[in-house]
């Protein structure tokens, strides 16, 4: 990186300016130890060990050191500690938050008599809270983030006002941390729910996870969510990884009170959590310092034992569906059939459809999008169509929940949108306040495969914006069993740390963390983007990383997106036409036939 030193000011004081971008270190005396060969050649993070503070050092010194010292790997402050007051070190808690900053500046003011201060400004790019919760900034201008005292300890300037925060460069935070989850449960006990969060890489990081975890959910998943652990379960001080791959997770007395249902729970809970940790093979569960007992479940568990609580169902369906000439039809590559059943007896009359996760019904809005029909999506005897909904404005795509029990569409009027919720066993229909989605046009709609989130595209109607089309999400508040929805809940912006998602048109879950989006960035035509649910990635089109540059999708009106959970989906996006393209495995860009091919749809 390089640095800037800003001319010397009035004699007053001293204004000593340094900007220190994020694509490198901090250049001083005694720079940073790299101890281990590139990340390139052995494919392993790189050791790095910054110096401590030098004799003499200037003010401006010890802060850069002290800064520069945050970015040890693996992830300590015990050096950026040296470079503060004894005082001020012992009651320093650097853990409660992680600034990642794209520039940093530095600015001494000082004088014979008065005490130095050096005026930190930064502009961050995100924060990580506690538990490595990953906020995007949405203004990244520079702005007085801290002002440093320093005095003198033993004839040597130290920090004396430390920031409770870890400072790390973005470059540094994409080599050192990795994109993780939290594991809890949905109300019914019956599927897991991902929490995402961000830790530094390393040994610690399954003792980071379990620690995680023992805190319980983030904040827009705390009344969503359940945990098997007891109140103030502790962790011993680490989890260790056995040689054959085995990691021992030691938990205090309080989890030997749960019954054996919630035994499991936990047990699903820390194996998933755990399997994102490289060369784990499975896990050992103690409790009080002697293995957990879980009638009909081995010692050591294997990462596959717990995957009925999976967040999607593994065996998704990833067949796509459209429609040709009014006739539904079933999708793979260039291969276009009929689709048989009660939804082969002639034209369709269809605005929109979607098949349920178990592929067992399908869901329809009528041609004028007033009314919702479902029927089986099998050849049954005696199956028929019937009406669930009627008297719609303007209905969107419908939308199935988890277990296939309720329909889910928006209805567009003239002053917004409300949400309705089709129980198909009841046919109850209850119209539901997305909160500010309320006062839009909602274009666009889908929950997560684990039913605890939604992800929509609205047009703002009215005020600053409007017209403007933006990616929404927010949570699904149920009653205990799930099939009740109670409320929609913090509803927010996808804002991303990549660039801006521009006239977004269609968008639907690639996996239980991330989202689809079609949308423009700067002047390329429309793409599939791959989106990070907490906005720290932002993959697809032209920001393909090199050597993975994939080619542009070239089509201007693309219009509509189809993306499926199971990891063997295709992406296809289709225009208004019915141009129908699928990004083969080499991701290359292919047409699937030559007849017009509308609304394709992957189950659920």
């Amino acid at each position: 990186m390089t640095s800037r030193r800003s001319r010397p000011a009035a004699a007053v004081g001293l204004l000593v300016t340094l900007l220190m971008t994020g694509c490198s270190g901090i250049p001083d005396s005694g720079g940073v130890q790299e101890v281990s060969g590139s990340r390139a050649e052995e494919q392993q993070p790189v050791f790095i060990d910054p110096p401590g503070p030098s004799l003499d050092a200037t003010p401006v010194q010890i802060v850069r050191g002290f800064i520069n010292a945050m970015r040890a790997f693996p992830v300590s402050t015990d050096k950026a500690a040296q470079f503060l007051t004894a005082e001020s070190a012992a009651g320093w808690r650097p853990q409660r938050q992680t600034v990642i900053y794209d520039e940093l500046g530095l600015t001494e003011t000082a004088n014979a008599t008065v005490e130095p201060t050096v005026e930190l400004s930064v502009r961050r790019s995100a924060t990580l809270d506690a538990r490595g919760a990953y906020t995007p900034a949405v203004d990244r201008l520079p702005a007085l983030a801290h002002p440093f005292n320093l005095v003198r300890e033993d004839s040597q300037w130290r920090i004396d006002n430390p920031p409770d925060a870890l400072y790390v460069s973005a470059d540094f935070f994409a080599d050192y941390f990795v994109p993780l989850s939290l594991y809890f449960l949905d109300l019914s006990g019956e599927v897991l729910v991902p929490d995402p969060v961000y830790l530094p890489e390393g040994e610690q990081l399954a003792t980071s996870l379990v620690r995680g975890l023992l805190e319980g959910p983030t904040g827009d998943l705390s009344d969503q969510v359940l945990t098997s652990v007891p109140p103030e379960t502790r962790v011993d001080v680490s989890v260790p990884i056995r040689p054959d791959g085995v990691a021992e997770v030691g938990l205090s007395s309080q989890v030997l009170t749960l019954s054996n249902p919630q035994r499991e729970h936990l047990a699903a809970q820390l194996v998933w959590t755990l399997r994102q940790v490289p060369g784990v093979v499975g896990v050992r569960i103690l409790a009080a310092g002697i293995p957990l007992d879980i009638p009909g479940v081995s010692e050591v568990q294997n990462l596959n034992l717990w995957d009925t609580y999976a967040p999607f169902d593994p065996s998704a369906n990833d067949q796509l569906f459209a429609l040709r000439n009014d006739r539904l039809v079933v999708v793979s590559q260039t291969t276009v059939a009929a689709f048989s059943g009660v939804w082969d007896d002639g034209p369709q009359n269809l605005a929109d459809f979607d098949v349920d996760p178990q592929f067992s019904r399908l869901a329809g809005v009528t041609g004028d999008r007033t009314r919702v029909v479902v029927g089986p999506a099998g050849d049954q005897p005696g199956a028929r169509k019937r009406i669930v909904y009627e008297g719609g404005a303007d209905l969107t795509d419908p939308t199935w929940n988890r277990t296939s029990t309720s329909v889910w569409v928006v209805d567009r009027r003239r002053a917004g949108s409300r949400l309705l919720v089709i129980d198909l066993e009841s046919l109850r229909t209850r119209a539901i306040s997305m909160g500010p989605l309320d006062r839009t046009r909602v274009t666009a709609f889908a929950l997560s495969a684990d039913g605890s989130r939604f992800v929509a595209i609205a047009r703002t109607l009215v005020g600053p914006g409007v017209g403007t089309r933006r990616v929404m999400l927010g949570t699904v508040q149920t009653s205990g069993d799930t099939r009740f929805v109670e409320r929609i809940r913090d509803v927010h912006e996808l804002v991303t740390s990549e660039a801006v998602l521009e006239a977004p048109t269609d968008v639907g879950w690639s996996d239980p963390t991330s989202v689809s989006v079609l949308a423009r960035i700067g002047a390329v035509s429309p793409q599939p983007y791959d989106v990070r649910i907490d906005g720290s990635q932002l993959l697809g089109g032209s920001l393909t990383p090199e050597p993975l540059l994939e080619p542009l999708l070239d089509q201007g009106n693309a219009t509509t997106l189809a993306t499926g959970i199971s990891p063997d989906s295709l992406t296809y996006v289709g225009t208004n036409r019915g141009v129908l393209w699928y990004q083969d495995p080499d991701r290359q860009w292919v047409r699937v036939s030559q007849y017009p091919l509308l609304l394709p749809d992957y189950p659920g």
